[in-house]
């Protein structure tokens, strides 16, 4: 699959993304929270503007996918970007 600049996901409704970007930022991404058309995502991008590598972020993101910073449940859900649904 090709590479892309800015990789959109969409957490689990009521996740709080904190854990994730917490996550992408110390993996060496930039990772922004924001609501579009009423759905939290997250727009994930390289911070050198190269491609990101969407496997590396995908296996980011599945590590660090809990419900919230404090009571830390895995959640056990497939990790795809806006493009695979």
């Amino acid at each position: 699959m090709p590479q892309d600049q800015t990789l959109r996901y969409r957490p689990v409704n009521g996740q709080d993304s904190t854990p994730l970007v917490a996550a992408l930022l110390r993996a060496g991404y930039d990772a922004s929270p924001e609501t579009v058309q009423g759905q939290q995502c997250l727009f994930v991008s390289a911070k050198d503007g190269a491609p990101v590598d969407r496997e590396k972020v995908r296996a980011v993101i599945a590590e660090a996918n809990t419900t919230s910073v404090f009571d830390g449940i895995d959640l056990d859900a497939p990790v795809k970007f806006e493009d695979e649904r």
